[in-house]
């Protein structure tokens, strides 16, 4: 385990409670394409754009055969919570730029707009080393979804191709090195 990863886990189980999370076998894993989903739907407050400041944790089963232990996927989540959360507008200006909104047509949402969309850059940059660190190596890839009003976590498997296409840009970045 890579050591930005083990240095989060370490980080998070000081800051929380070790509460139990249910491992579950439900709708949230489905088969896409060929390929597994898992999913984490958002439970937070959703911005007009989709992106959530929280998202649900849980342990799909069958994440299982891919190594993925239940410790590290929960503490993966409570960090991309912690992140979006932190870097979520205040409520006064999120409730502030949406009740005006009618009013100032539409210009006041640009405030929380600006916050909502540097905290969902953030959290991009963080699934982005998650996969290089700790999800590619496994097969897996994880990311954020999103649709009008919604958003998701979404982890896939990679297909041989995935695969083969990042052990290149891999092989490519050591040979520039």
């Amino acid at each position: 385990m890579s050591t930005y990863l083990s240095q989060m886990i370490q980080n998070l189980e000081i800051e929380h409670n070790q509460i139990p999370v249910p491992v579950i076998k439900d709708e949230r894993t489905i088969i896409q394409k060929g390929k597994i989903c898992f999913q984490f739907k958002a439970i937070g407050n959703i911005a007009l754009n989709g992106f959530s400041n929280q998202y649900e944790i849980h342990y799909p089963e069958e994440i299982m055969k891919y190594g993925v232990s239940q410790q590290e996927l929960v503490q993966i989540i409570k960090k991309i919570n912690k992140t979006a959360m932190e870097n979520w507008p205040c409520l006064n200006c999120y409730y502030y730029g949406i009740g005006l909104s009618l009013i100032t047509c539409c210009i006041s949402y640009l405030i929380p707009h600006i916050c909502i969309t540097d905290s969902e850059n953030i959290v991009k940059e963080e699934l982005h080393l998650f996969n290089q660190e700790y999800f590619n190596p496994k097969g897996l890839e994880i990311g954020l979804k999103k649709n009008c009003f919604t958003s998701w976590i979404q982890i896939n498997e990679l297909t041989k191709k995935d695969q083969n296409s990042l052990s290149q840009i891999s092989t490519n970045d050591t040979q520039d090195d």
